[in-house]
């Protein structure tokens, strides 16, 4: 076979399991493709199975372990997946938290104490301003 023609035989393939996806999404109303790509990327990275990924989620109440609402943050018009929460330098997986406190947890590298200490700043400006509302 030259290469013209494994070429041609590649697009032949891929095109037919394109269609294949899509007769598939048109039947059971998802995007297939989509949730093949997001599987395949937390199997490859996290080594979780779209079981134990179904689990966490069912678990959870398909809510974020930190906030308790669901993820609201968009792509292209479909809500983006809960993100899977891990210890960075241990591997392990914790839980699945929304994109903003998946965001927050980093943004303070997870460290517990500096964490604490941001809570605990909120709450006393918190008091503040309820002490300026009602003096």
């Amino acid at each position: 076979m030259n290469r013209a023609e494994y070429k041609t035989k590649g697009r032949k393939l891929r095109d037919e399991r394109n269609e294949k996806e899509r007769q598939y999404d048109k039947i059971h109303g998802t995007n297939y493709a989509k949730q093949r790509t997001h599987y395949r990327n937390i199997k490859s990275k996290y080594n979780l199975s779209t079981k134990e990924y179904a689990d966490m989620l069912a678990k959870q109440e398909g809510i974020c372990a930190i906030c308790g609402n669901p993820e609201i943050e968009e792509r292209a018009g479909e809500v983006k997946a809960l993100s899977i929460d891990h210890c960075h330098e241990t591997k392990i997986i914790r839980g699945l938290l929304c994109r903003k406190c998946n965001s927050g947890l980093g943004m303070f590298k997870d460290n517990p104490e500096t964490l604490e200490k941001a809570a605990q700043y909120v709450r006393i400006h918190q008091k503040r301003a309820k002490i300026k509302l009602i003096g």
